[in-house]
């Protein structure tokens, strides 16, 4: 997997911490409902076994969240890269499975910023990236070079947009003129 992404960027070490504080914080919150839920249901009169069981249950799932605070953070930290060329924007990521998006500039429609409280604490921001067909995000870069990604992405997307613009403003000025409506204008009009 490494030799095929040599010339992808990686994220930087506040990127890192970001995810972990990420998810301490959603495993924090699932543990504190699950906690409350546990102390509900055992106070309710209800025969030892089903006691033992949700104890069990309690512990494995609060197992599996803090493995997930330590194993997630660490595997979509070595795994995510971006790459932006003349043509695309790729992004690679994941923890358990590998997601590669690829996303023609041609398709683009809108780019913005975004920060999250915790992005703000670690002076990082996400591109958000509006496609047709759906959205993508770089997430978990500095605030500079999102704002440069994000400007270059919106001068490639109005530069495509006056390239489509121009042949298409220039077959509608002749065909105003009542001049040669072409072969799609003669079908339409039979």
């Amino acid at each position: 997997m490494n030799e095929q992404y040599t010339d992808f960027k990686h994220l930087n070490a506040g990127g890192r911490w970001c995810m972990t504080l990420k998810a301490l914080t959603s495993s924090m919150i699932m543990i504190i409902i699950l906690t409350a839920v546990r102390a509900f249901l055992v106070k309710i009169e209800m025969d030892p076994e089903y006691r033992n069981l949700i104890n069990i249950i309690y512990a494995f799932i609060t197992a599996v969240l803090v493995i997930m605070v330590i194993l997630k953070p660490t595997f979509s930290y070595a795994r995510y890269r971006y790459r932006i060329d003349h043509e695309s924007v790729e992004i690679v990521e994941g923890w358990l499975w590998t997601e590669h998006e690829i996303i023609p500039l041609n398709r683009l429609h809108q780019v913005s910023i975004e920060e999250g409280p915790v992005d703000r604490l670690f002076k990082l921001s996400d591109v958000k990236i509006v496609t047709a067909g759906g959205n993508a995000n770089l997430r978990f870069l500095p605030r500079e070079e999102a704002q440069i990604i994000a400007e270059s992405l919106k001068k490639k997307i109005n530069e495509l947009a006056v390239m489509k613009a121009s042949p298409v403003s220039d077959d509608l000025a002749e065909h105003e003129d009542g001049s040669e409506a072409g072969a799609a204008g003669e079908a339409y009009d039979q």
